[in-house]
């Protein structure tokens, strides 16, 4: 019989430390909360403007072959496309949401689960002094506790049991009370884990499908674009300007580049420098020097803000190379440019006053621009961005700024045939692709 009961305590015990144990945290859940709250309004948002998108392409199939309604068709598109940069901004808005609510999600998870080491201990030695008491209970002689073990089929089994319940109540209260309130605990914990961890796994599926129509909003919005008064009549403008001075234009742009190129290479050389002393300097009075930006590699901020419409990419171009790109879009004039990351000013030039469609050649055929050192990453590669054609300049040489400050107002200054924001992005000196540091989403 000694035998058979202790064939049982071991059961009892395998079965309650079975029990996944995982307590509810109540400030992660209130912020989970707030994110379901946000993705609500935002998917509400954005399910309107989709039926008034719907609309407005229902008037302009109906529109579209009346040569009559060519004046109404544009109108109609170019409020259609503020509806769609509407809803890109919402559906980006979202992709934050979902991502920062992902990171609470295995937050929690992580924190859950570093728990469970230490309360899986004192359960188990709870469970331990519970085996113990049986055991000397039944060795004192007492047959009706073994007829209850016997009996019974698990844990919960026994506990049901009122003749020992009672007894182990007479026993010791307190080791009663907390084994059964554990075991209710892990029963809701368990439950709470499985909750948590399908929401975790909702959210990657969510966020997987509002990335695909994301880009497929954008490309909707560029076909659209493509169709504008406005920018058919930049490009055709550009064309027909950059036909006209290809010779003379193309030999001052690179003189003009090279120019830039060597100056910005110059100014970053001084930066990388004045930073070297400074460490120097530091680490000799036993301190640590800590730069006021660096490059981390971290995608770079979109720069024209909701404004995503790409009229001129990066590469060749009408016999000649455009090593930037133009984004542009119906109501850009005036609209804020924005640092792509943390960093330095170090070129600030306003010295067109040209703001409009027109080659002038100011500011080296750049109009008003502004470049910014980001720093250097682990590799020693500094970098830098250039915004050009701007209205207005909002920044100055040499100050600090932070991603996503204003630095300018996106204008046709310099050699421009339209409202654009043409951005560069320069790597030890060399303009390279700047889609390759984007995460449009």
């Amino acid at each position: 019989m000694l035998k058979n009961a202790k064939k049982l305590l071991c059961f009892v015990i395998c079965a309650a430390m079975g029990i996944c144990l995982l307590n509810n945290l109540p400030s992660s859940a209130t912020s989970i909360s707030d994110f379901d709250e946000q993705i609500e309004e935002l998917e509400q948002q954005k399910a309107e403007n989709e039926q008034q998108i719907a609309n407005l392409q229902e008037t302009l199939n109906e529109q579209a072959n009346n040569i009559n309604a060519q004046e109404t068709y544009q109108a109609t598109l170019i409020d259609k496309i503020t509806l769609q940069e509407e809803n890109l901004a919402l559906t980006k808005d979202m992709i934050e949401a979902l991502d920062e609510r992902i990171a609470a999600l295995e937050a929690d998870i992580a924190s859950l689960e570093s728990d469970i080491a230490g309360k899986e201990a004192e359960v188990a030695a709870d469970l331990e002094e519970f085996k113990l008491r049986l055991r000397a209970m039944y060795l004192t002689g007492n047959d009706s506790l073994a007829s209850v073990l016997s009996g019974s089929t698990d844990f919960y089994d026994i506990l049901a049991k009122t003749e020992l319940v009672s007894r182990l109540i007479q026993y010791d209260q307190e080791l009663f009370d907390r084994l059964n309130e554990e075991i209710a605990s892990l029963n809701d914990s368990k439950e709470e884990l499985e909750t948590s961890k399908q929401l975790l796994e909702n959210d990657r599926t969510s966020l997987e499908v509002t990335k695909t129509e994301y880009e497929t909003a954008l490309s909707d919005l560029e076909d659209d674009y493509a169709q504008t008064d406005y920018v058919i009549n930049m490009l055709e403008m550009q064309q027909q300007e950059y036909e006209n001075q290809l010779a003379d234009a193309q030999a001052q742009q690179e003189s003009y580049d090279a120019e830039i190129e060597r100056v910005t290479l110059e100014k970053q050389a001084a930066i990388r420098a004045e930073e070297e002393r400074r460490r120097q300097e530091a680490a000799a009075s036993g301190s640590q020097y800590q730069a006021s930006y660096t490059y981390t590699g971290e995608a770079f901020l979109w720069p024209a803000g909701n404004f995503v419409y790409i009229s001129s990419g990066y590469g060749a171009r009408w016999g000649s190379t455009h090593r930037a790109i133009d984004i542009a879009g119906a109501g850009i004039h005036y609209q804020p440019a924005y640092a792509a990351a943390d960093g330095m000013v170090i070129t600030a030039s306003a010295t067109c006053s040209h703001d409009g469609p027109g080659f002038c050649g100011c500011g080296m055929t750049y109009g008003n621009y502004v470049t910014i050192d980001h720093g250097a990453d682990s590799t020693g590669t500094s970098y830098a961005t250039r915004y050009a054609h701007l209205a207005e300049l909002a920044v100055s040489e040499g100050q600090i700024v932070s991603r996503g400050d204003i630095i300018g107002y996106i204008g046709s200054t310099g050699n421009s045939t339209g409202y654009h924001l043409h951005f560069e992005v320069i790597k030890d000196g060399a303009r390279v692709n700047p889609m390759d540091y984007f995460n449009r989403t």
